[in-house]
C-alpha cells in the first residue's frame, strides 16, 4: 500500500487535469474530487477493486448483476468466475463499471448517508471504527473509499483491517469446515447404532411376538385337556351334566378319551348323544339305570359306565 497515494482532481472546465503533488510520487491510490464529490470505483486504484467486490458485494448479488447485464453465462458461472468479473469491471470507465458502481451505491445508501455527515479524515475514521465494531463492514468499506474527506492513512487502515479479516474469516472457515466434518461423521455413525438397535428391538418383538402365540396355544392344549380330564371323571362318576358337555363342546370338536388298560375301548370318540331325564326315568330304563338315576344329573347308559369302572 506504500507504493500509492491521493490526489485531488480539479474540475475545471475543458481542463479535467489531475494534480499531482510531486512528481516522484507513486501512483495514486484513490482520486478525490476538489470540490467534495464522491469517488466512483474507476477512480479507486486496481489494487484494491478485488477487495471492494469481494467485501461490498455478495456471490448472489454479484451474479445478479451480471445476469441483468445479459451475460448468458452468469447462471451457471463460478462464484470465482464472477468476481473475476466483477474486478475487470471494476477498472472500467465504460457502461458496465457506471452501472456497477450505480449498483454499490445502491446496495449501501444508508452506509453513505452516514458518512455523509462526516467533514474531515478523524470522523471519518471515527464512523468506520464504530461500524467495524458493530459489523457493519461492506457498507462503510465502501463509504470510506468514496468520501472525499478520505486520505492516504485511513485508506491504509481501513484496508489493513479488511485485509485482516479476511484471513481471519478464512481460519475460521477451515475451523468451521472441519467441526462440520466431524459432525458428519458422527451423525452417519450415530445413524448407523440407531438402524441397528432398531433392527434388534424390531427382532425381538417378533420373538416376542411368537413366543406369545406359543404361550397362548399351550395355555389352549392345557385348558382342553383339564376339561377332557374333568369330563372322564364325571363319565366314570355318572355326574356329567349339560354345563360340562356345553363346556366340552366350546373347547373342542372331537374329544377322545381313552379308556383304562385292560378296559374294552367302549368310547372312541365323544360319547353318544345321551338325553336328560324329565318325568319319569324309570319309563325307559333297566334296573341298573335306575340306581344311577339323580335328578338334574345327565342319564349315562349303564354299558358305558362299566367300560370305565
Amino acid at each position: 500500500m506504500s507504493d500509492l497515494s491521493i490526489v485531488n482532481r480539479d474540475h475545471h472546465p475543458g481542463t479535467g487535469a489531475l494534480l499531482l503533488r510531486g512528481r516522484n510520487e507513486p501512483p495514486p491510490l484513490v482520486i478525490t474530487d476538489a470540490k467534495g464529490r464522491r469517488s466512483k470505483i474507476w477512480d479507486i486504484a486496481p489494487t484494491l477493486h478485488c477487495s471492494i467486490i469481494g467485501t461490498c458485494l455478495s456471490a448472489a448479488e454479484l451474479r445478479q448483476f451480471f445476469i441483468k447485464l445479459g451475460d448468458a453465462e452468469a447462471r451457471t458461472a463460478s462464484d470465482h468466475t464472477l468476481h473475476s468479473s466483477g474486478v475487470r469491471a471494476a477498472g472500467q470507465h465504460d457502461l458496465v463499471g457506471k452501472l456497477l458502481n450505480k449498483a454499490l451505491d445502491n446496495r449501501h445508501e444508508a452506509a453513505i448517508r452516514r458518512f455523509a455527515k462526516a467533514s474531515n479524515a478523524t470522523q471519518v475514521r471515527a464512523l468506520w471504527l464504530e461500524a467495524f465494531e458493530q459489523g457493519g463492514i461492506p457498507g462503510a468499506y465502501w463509504a470510506v473509499l468514496t468520501h472525499p474527506a478520505t486520505d492516504r492513512p485511513l485508506v491504509e487502515e481501513v484496508f489493513g483491517q479488511v485485509h485482516m479479516l479476511s484471513h481471519m474469516v478464512g481460519s475460521s472457515n477451515r475451523i468451521d469446515i472441519t467441526r462440520l466434518r466431524t459432525l458428519e461423521r458422527e451423525l452417519s455413525e450415530r445413524d448407523d447404532k440407531i438402524s441397528r438397535q432398531e433392527a434388534r428391538l424390531s427382532e425381538s418383538a417378533r420373538e416376542r411376538a411368537e413366543l406369545l402365540r406359543k404361550v397362548e396355544g399351550l395355555e389352549m392344549q392345557v385348558r382342553r385337556r383339564e376339561i377332557a380330564a374333568r369330563t372322564a371323571a364325571e363319565l366314570t362318576t355318572g355326574t356329567l351334566t349339560e354345563s360340562t358337555m356345553a363346556r366340552t363342546r366350546s373347547a373342542t370338536s372331537v374329544m377322545v378319551i381313552k379308556p383304562r388298560s385292560g378296559t374294552p375301548s367302549a368310547l372312541a370318540e365323544t360319547p353318544a348323544p345321551v338325553t336328560a331325564t324329565t318325568s319319569n326315568p324309570a319309563a325307559s330304563t333297566s334296573r341298573a339305570d335306575k340306581q344311577s338315576y339323580a335328578p338334574g344329573v345327565t342319564r349315562i347308559p349303564g354299558r358305558a359306565r362299566r367300560a370305565f369302572s
